[in-house]
């Protein structure tokens, strides 16, 4: 070889440096353990040609006589395809001959000769290597030999079969492709944390949730195709995400842990989910099992079974949207969102070891050494974060790549898929009448105003109001149409609920860390003081009973999943030791005290989906009625307590009730419909009904709010290399 001449091969985007022993890919070094390396080197050594898998173990196993000869090799395969983004179903560089071999099949420039050694950068220069090996030792002129005659046809059928692939339309790799953005417009799209799309990892497919009729279905955007597919067996589907060999997708429906096939197929249970707050999953990198967050991080192996906990309560409190990283960072690292800081939290299950790498929410990691994420849970746009897996740590300064941009996904070869729409919304006040017909609007509109409540005498409004990037508690004057600030403190406030006699207000806050409950003063003056400030991870208020004397809340428990509890308030207003008023395996949740204070009204998921509830006070015990039938989330009785109120889909339902002397439900009614109601419904209400029950105050969007699409950027890193 000449002096200073550099030994690299080069396939697709990748180089094999075999001075350094690195595998680069665009120039960024590819972490690869020594067999998989080692096992490429033996491939390339003869590119196009079955490589025994006999061959492959006298080469590179030998002297390891008690080694598990095929579970190594299987091993080092699937990290060099990892490495690669290859896949075994559609391989682009290593085919499995099966019970055979391997072979190389992309092509290359230059090829490896025997030991590791170079012998060309393309196909006439291991002529020139012989002939200098020759002349140098006074022999003959050079004639091609046999063995370098077969290298260079092998070279030349491999690149006139990639040629034929190409022309008979086989998918190119984003590397290929030049920069490409389009759009996908899905009809009925629905988006939220709970349903974000999710691109399969061979880059061919997204996978997404619709609306059809009352459920949400799984859809599946057929990129080679252009063509749109509707899963059935998926209803009610949430939280798609794909298989690493792209052949599965798992998804939530029904409180269950399912997965379905690409193609589609008779959808499989793999676990009962029991009632998560908010289930989130990722696969292994390995496809093992399926990982859930859930604030706890749980497992479940992919052929189904028992759910496990792997990260438990002291280690993994208040941990959502996973995404596993690449196998050569480890099988047990995994990106997190903080369920309760806006924070990038890299997790090791084993060890627990935590580490915050940026400010944001839904990371998902991208081949090209980035870390792509939202910068705020409410939106604010994409931005990536260079990231070493070797050293697991940031290896740059983020920056921006993406406006109105949510939910990123991204596929092994570059292919980045979010959703695009506008993330601010003025909202405004309205009362509208049992018909669903608008009155008259209240006061002025506000970003992101939500969950309104109204006050004993009808004179006021809270609600929860977004200014300068944190949310507030607001006052709302329904005669004067003015508004007022309530809090002002940095952190995040939600709902907030009226004390009977109109003079305190008791709202969820973040400012000691966890979601804690605070009461104020309605009329703004005095500091707020903790009712409830506990480690669990939120407690979140729902209602006042109407004595005063009672509050009740929801709180997450990590075997239990949403309970309810109650605090009594002393005379000096604050409040006892916490009691557990119902727990289930269930979700309960959104808890409102009937008007003369002997009943509870909630929502659990018990019989399989969101379902309005009534249970005695303070005995959860002594009775249960089921109110909806067809599902039903934010009950709300009537200010004379003759009706209960709550959403089913969209629509707005009254059911006529009684108290005295037992508690009896009547005909139900179906008021009207309106899309503001479905508004983070399992929250709490998005609406709140006059003292006569003949208006509602509700909520409604100024403007027209663009329709939500996504976003396809095909070898996105492109735009931004040379920055």
């Amino acid at each position: 070889m000449q002096p200073g001449k550099s030994r690299v091969v080069r396939f697709g985007v990748f180089e094999l440096d075999l001075a350094s022993e690195e595998l680069r890919k665009n120039g960024v070094r590819v972490k690869l353990t020594e067999q998989p390396f080692q096992v490429l080197v033996t491939l390339l050594e003869r590119p196009g040609e079955l490589i025994k898998r006999d061959e492959l173990r006298q080469k590179l196993w030998a002297d390891d006589t008690f080694v598990d000869f095929d579970h190594s090799l299987n091993a080092a395969i699937n990290k060099l395809r990892e490495a690669l983004g290859d896949s075994a179903g559609n391989p682009r560089f290593v085919e499995t001959v099966p019970r055979r071999g391997y072979r190389f099949i992309a092509p290359v420039e230059g090829a490896v000769g025997p030991g590791g050694r170079e012998e060309s950068e393309g196909a006439g220069s291991a002529a020139t290597v012989a002939s200098e090996a020759s002349e140098a030792s006074g022999g003959a002129p050079w004639k091609p030999s046999r063995m370098v005659v077969a290298v260079q046809s092998v070279l030349l059928i491999a690149a006139v079969g990639f040629i034929l692939a190409r022309w008979i339309g086989e998918p190119e790799t984003a590397a290929e492709l030049p920069l490409r953005r389009f759009t996908i417009e899905p009809d009925n799209l629905v988006t939220g944390t709970d349903a974000r799309p999710a691109i399969s990892p061979d880059g061919k497919h997204i996978a997404y949730v619709v609306q059809d009729g009352n459920q949400t279905k799984l859809e599946v955007y057929d990129l080679d195709r252009g063509q749109s597919r509707q899963l059935e067996d998926t209803e009610g589907g949430r939280a798609p995400c794909w298989s690493p060999d792209s052949d599965f997708i798992a998804f939530v429906a029904d409180s269950n842990l399912k997965k379905i096939g690409a193609d589609g197929g008779p959808a499989i249970t793999l676990s009962r989910l029991g009632s998560p707050w908010r289930p989130q999953g990722t696969w292994s990198p390995d496809g093992e099992s399926v990982l859930i967050a859930d604030s706890l991080v749980y497992e479940v192996p992919a052929t189904g079974g028992e759910l496990i906990v792997v990260l438990d309560d002291e280690r993994g409190r208040g941990l959502l949207y996973p995404h596993s990283l690449p196998s050569e960072a480890g099988r047990t690292r995994l990106l997190f969102s903080g369920a309760l800081e806006n924070r990038i939290i890299l997790r090791d299950l084993t060890t627990g070891q935590r580490e915050i790498l940026a400010t944001g929410a839904f990371p998902v990691y991208s081949a090209s050494g980035h870390i792509v994420y939202q910068t705020r849970l409410r939106g604010d746009g994409l931005w990536a974060l260079p990231f070493s897996l070797e050293m697991l740590e940031p290896a740059g300064e983020a920056f921006p790549i993406a406006q109105d941009a949510w939910f990123p996904s991204i596929a092994a070869d570059g292919t980045l898929v979010y959703v695009e729409q506008p993330q601010v919304l003025d909202r405004q006040l309205v009362w509208r009448d049992r018909a669903g017909r608008k009155l008259r609007s209240i006061g002025l509109p506000q970003q992101d105003l939500e969950f309104p409540s109204l006050s004993p005498d009808g004179r006021y409004i809270l609600v929860v109001a977004e200014e300068n990037e944190n949310q507030d508690i607001w006052l709302h004057d329904a005669v004067r149409s003015t508004t007022t600030r309530l809090t002002f403190h940095p952190a995040s406030e939600r709902g907030a609920i009226w004390s009977p006699n109109g003079k305190e207000v008791a709202f969820n806050t973040r400012r000691a860390g966890n979601v804690d409950i605070f009461i104020t003063s309605a009329s703004g003056g005095g500091s707020a003081r903790p009712l409830t400030a506990t480690r669990r991870i939120y407690e979140e208020v729902n209602d006042w009973s109407p004595d005063g004397r009672t509050l009740i809340y929801q709180s997450f428990g990590p075997k239990t999943n949403t309970d309810l509890w109650y605090v009594e308030l002393r005379e000096n207003a604050t409040s006892s030791e916490a009691v557990l008023y119902l727990q289930t395996p269930a979700l309960e949740h959104q808890a409102k005290f009937s008007i003369d204070g002997r009943y509870v009204a909630y929502v659990s998921n018990e019989a399989g989906r969101d379902e309005v509830y009534i249970r005695p006070f303070p005995e959860a015990d002594e009775g249960q009625w089921q109110i909806s039938q067809d599902g039903g989330i934010q009950p709300r009785w009537s200010r004379d307590g003759k009706e209960l109120f709550y959403v089913e889909g969209e629509t707005l339902i009254a059911v006529s009730v009684s108290t005295e002397p037992t508690f009896e439900a009547g005909s139900a009614t179906r008021l009207f419909s309106d899309p503001h109601l479905a508004l983070k419904g399992r929250v709490r209400p998005q609406y709140d009904v006059s003292a006569d029950g003949q208006r509602f105050v509700m909520l409604e969007t100024v403007g027209e709010r663009p329709k939500p699409v996504i976003r396809v950027v095909q070898n996105w890193f492109a735009e931004f290399r040379d920055q």
